[in-house]
């Protein structure tokens, strides 16, 4: 049923169309673990609906059927914000287990993610704020709710967000939030949109969804609030007013409830910093915020930006194997002074300049061999560079490191962010953390907070602003 993630079965009625008892099954939703969503037509009375049908069980079939059913009987009696109503639950005569939804308008998340469609920032926002919503409900009738997928949610085409009910009969269980954030964090991921505003943001609020904050599985509550921070942010004159979910701390016995509270205590901290964190970014045009312009074209090995009017320039690429490898021949024929402006205020211990397994790492550029599971050539990036190693490397050019702003959007232009690069910005000091530098990860995401500059990873490269 609708309580588990797609696994890949085979659908339960293949050949479509199909009749099922007074319902013909017109094309498939959704495949299921233990159920499958078919949109189908009610015959007498012409009505469009989505039937999803239990799959037939090998074992206790019994009462399966029994705990289906009893899905339904939930959902009929505690009607859900922003989810469509619950018509019928019955068994067909060919021997499987329904139970009927209306149809919601427009198309699933699956169907729009499959026509290589997007969403706006702003709508990823208002459909975790519904779904924060809805899940809040759910918590408050005292049942628990299965994860929401790419089938379960509907957009219309005025923008309108309808959900399959997810709720259970059974009570809520412990820690089913991080399994909810998770469903749909990977339902919304491949309707991201790219190079708008708000981009760095809202990866950020998914990964949040998916990972936890600094190691922490966070709730409902703080991801819708971190949800309407971003709304606010970016459109400050319309965003629409969202209830906010009741935090799921409260529960019915006093002996959870107070397990719940005590965790709840440690996490609001993780909140509060996190919240903190996407403000800051918001309203400082910090990393997380496109913050600069990326002129066209891209020219030789430069992009040419402007960052707050000024006209700026950064490599279009991270710096390579065979330019490192320059530097470091050099390095030791510098004199005395020179290496003194390249390490300053760097502690003895972060002013070795060649990184871990350099030559490991030039061999394998040398011969194009594989590295680290990297195919290498000179032109490819350096990596295991330490931040201290990067900055003595601009200043040996002298030239600086980038902005994160600045790096992430040169890398929305030119594409070229296959590997996770130290930047200028630090994360200001918020108990309980520490300062920490900003690394920008491989391929978008959550920015990195590295508290460690003498941090080195062979994913991990950089780039300067000369």
């Amino acid at each position: 049923m609708s309580t588990d993630e797609p696994s890949g079965p085979r659908p339960i009625v293949e050949k479509l169309p199909a009749m099922l008892g007074v319902y013909r099954l017109s094309h498939l939703l959704g495949t299921h673990a233990y159920s499958d969503f078919y949109v189908a037509k009610q015959s007498h009375v012409e009505r469009r609906v989505v039937l999803e049908v239990l799959r037939p069980q090998a074992e206790d079939a019994a009462q399966a059927q029994a705990d289906f059913l009893a899905h339904a009987r939930a959902r009929v009696a505690n009607p859900l914000p922003q989810a469509v109503a619950v018509l019928d639950s019955s068994t067909a005569p060919e021997g499987l287990c329904y139970i009927c939804q209306n149809l919601p308008e427009g198309h699933t998340l699956a169907d729009l993610a499959a026509e290589g469609k997007a969403l706006t920032v702003l709508q990823i926002c208002d459909i975790v704020l519904k779904a924060g919503e809805l899940y809040s409900a759910c918590t408050q009738a005292g049942h628990g709710a299965a994860p929401l997928t790419a089938d379960m949610v509907f957009v219309s085409r005025t923008g309108k967000f309808q959900f399959l009910s997810p709720l259970l009969a059974t009570a809520p269980a412990e820690g089913a939030g991080a399994g909810q954030l998770r469903g749909l964090a990977d339902a919304l991921a491949p309707l991201v949109p790219q190079n708008v505003p708000g981009l760095g943001r809202i990866a950020t609020l998914l990964a949040w969804m998916r990972e936890g904050y600094e190691g922490q599985a966070l709730e409902w509550a703080g991801i819708c609030e971190t949800a309407e921070t971003i709304r606010k942010q970016l459109k400050p004159d319309s965003a629409l007013h969202i209830t906010r979910p009741v935090n799921y701390d409260r529960g019915r016995e006093e002996r959870a409830a107070q397990r719940r509270r005590k965790r709840a205590l440690r996490r609001r901290l993780l909140v509060a910093a996190g919240i903190a964190l996407v403000i800051a970014m918001g309203a400082g045009g910090v990393f997380l915020a496109p913050g600069a312009e990326v002129l066209p074209p891209v020219r030789g090995k430069d992009a040419h930006c402007t960052l707050r009017g000024e006209a700026v320039r950064v490599l279009a690429r991270p710096v390579s194997i065979a330019e490192y490898g320059r530097f470091l021949d050099e390095y030791p024929l510098l004199d005395h002074a020179r290496r003194g402006s390249l390490t300053m205020n760097i502690p003895p211990a972060g002013s070795e300049p060649t990184p871990a397994d350099w030559p490991g790492q030039h061999a394998a550029a040398q011969q194009g061999g594989e590295w680290q599971g990297r195919q290498l050539s000179p032109e490819a990036p350096v990596a295991n560079v330490t931040y201290w190693q990067a900055l003595m490397y601009a200043r040996y050019l002298r030239a600086k490191l980038p902005p994160a702003a600045l790096l992430q959007s040169v890398r929305e232009a030119t594409g070229e962010d296959g590997l996770e690069e130290w930047t200028l910005d630090t994360r200001p000091a918020s108990p309980p953390y520490e300062a920490a530098h900003i690394v920008l990860p491989a391929g978008g995401g959550s920015p990195i907070p590295e508290a460690d500059p003498a941090a080195h990873s062979p994913q991990r490269g950089f780039r300067i602003c000369p």
